[in-house]
């Protein structure tokens, strides 16, 4: 805008600025997430191709119509994506296609982040892990995910010693994103508890895209398998 509009012209500076990759953990994965960029970035979909062809060869799904289904079947591809053995490969593959497309624009992190199933897209492209290494670790947690009893989280605005005292027993605080906002973990029905709790005290609350209980103790039965593994 203009200086009469009483806005001030800047130019930035000449120095590069840093970028901090950060990547999300499950839940975060939905249908057609990207779709554009395969459509239209060389860099994206060569990159997201990649894991689809290592992926197809670890499970047999029809991964490129689960991820990017055809017109009609978007409510069974967000069903899929929802279970732990599609969604988080597929939520892993194009985070990984996402920054091969920043770093193809030039774009090139000083850092990397990543919460749960995000830290192994970050440990991979910081060189901690092969391509390869990270996509079976991934395939593994989703199928390791799929053995435990039904599980579920919630995303909850609400601070957590005050969450604590309204959650039964058998659930656990998975995260603390924010000074008020949480994930609560754990059995199903204790979740639809606790959110029919939340709603009648007004507190917003949202379901995670996960059919599991991430970060709860109902991951204990395989942490040694996962262990062993790694």
């Amino acid at each position: 805008r203009s200086a009469e509009q009483g806005e001030a012209v800047v130019r930035a500076a000449d120095t590069p600025r840093p970028v901090v990759f950060m990547f999300a953990g499950g839940g975060a994965q939905y249908v057609n997430m990207a779709a554009d960029l395969y459509r239209g970035e060389p860099a994206f979909s060569a990159a997201m191709d990649e894991c689809l062809k290592s992926l197809a060869q670890r499970a047999p799904y029809e991964w490129k119509s689960l991820i990017y289904p055809r017109p009609g079947r978007e409510a069974d591809a967000a069903a899929a994506l929802e279970r732990a053995s599609v969604g988080l490969p597929a939520l892993f593959a194009t985070q990984y296609a996402q920054a091969r497309t920043w770093m193809a624009w030039g774009i090139k992190p000083s850092a990397l982040i990543g919460h749960s199933m995000g830290e192994y897209t970050a440990a991979h492209l910081s060189g901690v892990l092969t391509l390869e290494e990270a996509l079976q670790l991934v395939c593994l947690r989703g199928r390791l995910f799929e053995t435990l009893p039904a599980g579920a989280m919630l995303s909850v605005a609400i601070e957590p010693d005050e969450l604590r005292t309204l959650m039964s027993p058998g659930l656990d605080i998975a995260a603390i994103n924010a000074p008020t906002l949480c994930v609560a973990s754990g059995p199903v029905a204790l979740v639809r508890e606790l959110q029919r709790t939340l709603t009648e005290r007004g507190v917003d609350t949202r379901r995670v895209r996960v059919a599991a209980a991430a970060h709860s103790r109902m991951v204990d039965p395989i942490l040694d398998e996962f262990r062993a593994f790694v």
